[in-house]
């Protein structure tokens, strides 16, 4: 039997009670009024915000958790907000996330390190996931830890153009663990990381991340893109250039998947610290590689080692402002 606790307040602002377990939660706090949360929480079914706003912690320094098994709806009029305490909280959801009406999740400004309150969404489980976001959104961390591998997706969808990922979790505005991020039209992502260090896609201990490009338009920002896992532009435009170092750098096995869209870097090339078992494979869609390279010792594009594979059937590559291999011991693409 599904059992749902209501919370419907008399007062503008009131705690709901220090309860640890809930089935669902469903907040109908009534228009105006705010229901904090103000103990960790754990849900083992759905959290509804129907009416008024749900807000994770108070003005206290005190990180708070709110895991929800199930799915997470905030519907039109309804809000979801964190305290001011100067802590960041988590909220950990298995399922899907959709937001109708208001979504603030951090109370500085854009890209800044949280000083004001602020929350972390993480996706975990073994299942795709969407998260529709059709309404006024602001996510703080946003953090893909789906399953071990690249196999489960977190699907982001709008049905109006939006920029919702303005927020800084250790630097990265979205990180990538385990699983597959996929972004769909009418997204834009200004950047991915805050800072000119290296933005990865998985880790120097796995490949299990994933990014997939599937309609919107994603802009590096002054990193570098390091690919341990996948990165698969299908449709929209992923842009390296612009704001910093501007280059796309696979390690281990990383690999790039091109089947439709726009890809656009100043210099696409392996690591030179690591293994190379990854593959470059396009079907279709455009890459643009503009120089100069930002590491001499590579041209500006170059797929050089026979351990890695190059594969292209369709779309088109472009290639200016090359540059010489300079020390690189090879200045080829190996063809197989």
């Amino acid at each position: 039997m599904c059992i749902r606790d209501r919370y419907n307040g008399v007062l503008s602002s009131f705690d709901l009670p220090a309860q640890a377990t809930y089935n669902n939660l469903k907040i109908n706090a009534g228009a105006g009024k705010t229901a904090i949360q103000v103990n960790d929480i754990t849900l083992n079914g759905d959290l509804e915000v129907s009416q008024g706003t749900f807000q994770v912690n108070d003005a206290t320094a005190a990180s708070r958790t709110l895991i929800v098994a199930g799915d997470m709806d905030v519907q039109s009029g309804a809000a979801l907000s964190t305290g001011s305490g100067a802590v960041t909280h988590n909220i950990i959801l298995s399922g899907d996330f959709t937001n109708e009406g208001t979504v603030d999740l951090t109370n500085n400004a854009d890209f800044a390190a949280n000083t004001l309150g602020a929350a972390d969404l993480t996706f975990t489980g073994s299942s795709n996931a969407t998260a529709i976001v059709n309404a006024a959104t602001s996510f703080y961390g946003f953090i893909v830890d789906k399953g071990s591998d690249q196999s489960f997706t977190v699907e982001v969808l709008s049905d109006a153009a939006t920029s919702p990922f303005d927020g800084n979790n250790s630097n990265n505005v979205i990180t990538l663990k385990n699983g597959t991020f996929k972004l769909g039209e009418n997204i834009t992502v200004s950047r991915l990381r805050t800072t000119v260090t290296n933005y990865d896609i998985g880790t120097d201990q796995n490949d299990n991340a994933g990014l997939w490009v599937n309609g919107a338009d994603v802009t590096l920002g002054a990193a570098a893109l390091v690919v341990y896992g996948n990165l698969k532009i299908s449709l929209g435009s992923f842009n390296a250039m612009g704001m910093g170092q501007g280059s796309i750098v696979t390690r281990e096995g990383g690999s790039i998947y091109i089947e439709g869209g726009t890809l656009t870097a100043n210099q696409i090339r392996p690591s030179n610290t690591a293994s190379h078992t990854g593959s470059w494979i396009q079907t279709g869609g455009t890459v643009n590689v503009n120089g100069p390279a930002t590491v001499t010792d590579y041209p500006v594009f170059t797929w050089p080692y026979s351990t890695s594979q190059f594969h292209m059937s369709g779309g088109t590559l472009n290639v200016s402002g090359p540059t010489a291999s300079g020390t690189a011991a090879v200045s080829y693409t190996h063809l197989r």
